[in-house]
């Protein structure tokens, strides 16, 4: 799936969430894009093959947010006056560094795609951040000379649902203006996934780090 097509799946399941009775609050919303880049802080994986004894690695992760597909966050949410809604789509890549004789290569680069419900609070003046989802990804893989076919999963696409992902962070807004605003915010994401690999399945256990500056606009 294209990263359009993506941003148009999104924001429509955007709208849909945040539906609801036509109040005033619940017409104000506000619509924030991320760089930013993120940081493995720990992670596991295990590849389990038939016809194999599983592997055990301790992987090493590249990420390149600044290569394409690049590192970016979308989010679409009710403004922070005491409590807020949001939904955000982050998407990353994480490549296995480390690769073995066995393990030719093993990416999750079209991407590592995050998809969370978010509560935000203010607080002190910083924006708290509390949230849970599912991790849609796109794997690509090489293990014991058998690659993965990539053209399967979700509408074909190579896309699957992987697993959850719980969130946490804190932030800070600066207004430009009445409508326009900067933001930072840096932010803990767990996750456990599972992913296909040829004749098997790999999973996967992940806590990042991510630092995140971009800019927003109310409507």
């Amino acid at each position: 799936m294209s990263i359009p097509a993506r941003i148009i799946l999104f924001v429509v399941a955007g709208l849909v969430f945040l539906s609801g009775p036509p109040t005033a609050e619940a017409l104000d919303l506000s619509f924030e894009v991320f760089p930013g880049a993120p940081l493995i802080l720990s992670s596991t994986l295990t590849i389990a093959q038939d016809g194999y004894l599983d592997l055990e690695i301790d992987p090493d992760y590249a990420s390149e947010p600044f290569a394409a597909p690049w590192y970016y966050a979308l989010r679409l949410g009710t403004p922070v006056c005491g409590g807020a809604w949001a939904v955000e789509l982050l998407h990353q890549k994480i490549m296995l560094k480390n690769t073995t004789a066995d393990v030719q290569y093993f990416n999750v680069s079209h991407g590592y795609n995050i998809f969370t419900v978010q509560r935000h609070w203010s607080k002190r003046g910083a924006r708290v951040v509390a949230g849970a989802g599912w991790v849609v990804a796109h794997p690509e893989n090489k293990v014991r000379g058998l690659p993965l076919d990539e053209q399967t999963g979700l509408g074909d696409w190579g896309y699957h649902m992987a697993g959850p992902a719980l969130l946490g962070g804190v932030g800070k807004r600066h207004d430009l203006g009445e409508r326009f605003f900067l933001s930072v915010e840096a932010r803990l994401i767990a996750s456990w996934v599972k992913v296909p690999v040829a004749n098997g399945e790999a999973r996967l256990s992940d806590l990042t780090a991510h630092f995140l500056f971009g800019a927003g606009v109310d409507f």
